[in-house]
């Protein structure tokens, strides 16, 4: 049987710090596990309990989500699509 590679929660190590001036972000972000698991258990963790960081997180999600939407549309429009045919 195969071992998981995510490491127990016990286990995980994580910062994260996020200066805003004006127009200007800073980042600064470490996590010990390959896929981010530290920091998104943190994250998700912290929703659970505050009800306005959950709301600045999922603001930005949905603002991330419709912009990528807005770029893939864009994108996929110069993309010439075979016709479909229907099934017989």
């Amino acid at each position: 049987m195969a071992k998981s590679k995510t490491p127990a929660i016990k286990d995980l190590n994580g910062y994260l710090f996020m200066a805003i001036n004006g127009t200007e972000v800073q980042l600064v972000y470490h996590d010990d596990a390959d896929n981010g698991v530290a920091l998104g258990a943190a994250l998700s963790s912290l929703m659970e309990e505050d009800k306005k960081l959950f709301d600045i997180v999922s603001a930005a999600l949905l603002t991330t989500l419709q912009a990528k939407e807005k770029y893939n549309s864009k994108k996929s429009n110069k993309v010439h699509k075979k016709p479909v045919k229907k099934a017989k």
